[in-house]
């Protein structure tokens, strides 16, 4: 049968732990608990240091009390006063910091509202003094000091003249059917069936008519140039001869910063001659001219993307680039702006 143990501590109330197990504290009777071999016994109790107890062997005593060491830096008074449960509460008051020092210190300098005053009184009479003292001695020193040259300024270096802006680039005509093409009639009565039939359009929605603008046909021409020459349909591409690859850099060449555009490949319009076999070969340069452009046209309005650029109220331009590519196939460009631009 394994012994009982008493444990007692002073001073009283402290919590024993058997083997990090809380079991109960020592009040005036003490704390029982059975002994075991081995078992690590610790009294804690706020403001002293903890106290183990391990027995490898039975103790001789049954009873046994322990004196609890008080926590470094804190004195522990007797605890049969007010004062001294108090401080027992508080230990940590009596850990009082250089700091804590200084700043009580402060405090109770302060405290009193007359100190307060000297000490502000003499704050800002130190402060005038320092200020008169330092403005006499600068005014000493600057009046003893020899008057100085005024530095001489430095020499004006001519400015170099600005670069001259570089003179846009022509759109390239010199491998392309458009260079060699002598029906040029049929080209520009194209752009004009363009601009006609897109102005109808606008107008069935209520839309003002576009205004043509040179510059802007002068980069959709451009546009519809290199994909003639690169056999690539689309806004940007790295195949393109010119550095002009995008809207945006084509738009900055005529002073703009908003604008869209409308891409288009097609056929020309075969008209037929048996209709009407009289007919001069203007007449029918013009009838595949006109019928070439609704087809165009009417395309353009088919597709949504499209169809919102021709409709959108904020472009108030346009310009038009037509470029017969090959013998039946034409590449043809719309260029939309609030403004015409201009060519630098």
């Amino acid at each position: 049968m394994k012994p009982l143990l008493i444990i007692h501590t002073i001073p009283p109330e402290a919590n024993v732990r058997v083997n990090g197990r809380l079991v109960g504290t020592t009040g005036n009777s003490g704390a029982r608990l059975i002994w075991s071999r081995d078992d690590r016994i610790v009294l804690e109790k706020p403001g002293y240091e903890k106290e183990t107890l391990v027995f490898s062997s039975p103790p001789i005593k049954k009873e046994i009390t322990v004196k609890l060491k008080p926590a470094h830096g804190v004195s522990q008074p007797g605890p049969g006063t007010e004062r001294g449960r108090n401080r027992r509460e508080r230990p940590a008051l009596r850990q009082t910091s250089q700091r804590g020092k200084l700043l009580g210190f402060l405090n109770e300098r302060l405290s009193s509202s007359f100190m307060s005053l000297r000490w502000l009184v003499r704050l800002i009479v130190a402060t005038f003094l320092a200020g008169l003292i330092s403005g006499t001695v600068i005014f000493y020193v600057a009046r003893q000091a020899p008057s100085a040259k005024p530095p001489s300024p430095p020499p004006t270096v001519p400015l170099a003249r600005p670069p001259l802006p570089e003179p846009v680039k022509p759109p390239r005509a010199s491998n392309l059917v458009l260079s060699r093409n002598h029906k040029m009639d049929k080209i520009i009565q194209t752009a004009e069936y363009v601009l006609q039939f897109t102005n109808d359009a606008r107008g069935q929605s209520g839309l003002p008519p576009f205004r043509s603008s040179a510059a802007l046909a002068f980069i959709a021409q451009n546009h519809a140039e290199n994909m003639c020459e690169s056999r690539d349909l689309e806004h940007d591409a790295a195949s393109f001869a010119d550095r002009w690859k995008s809207l945006d850099e084509r738009l900055k060449l005529v002073s703009l910063d908003l604008g869209s555009e409308n891409i288009a490949r097609e056929r020309w319009q075969e008209d037929n001659k048996t209709a009407n076999p009289n007919a001069s070969q203007a007449e029918l340069d013009r009838r595949q001219a006109e019928s070439t452009a609704k087809w165009l046209v009417m395309k353009w309005m088919l597709s949504d993307q499209n169809r919102t650029k021709i409709l959108d109220p904020a472009w108030r331009h346009m310009g038009i680039g037509v470029c017969p590519c090959g013998e039946n196939t034409v590449y043809a460009v719309q260029v939309f702006s609030e403004k015409p631009g201009s060519i630098r």
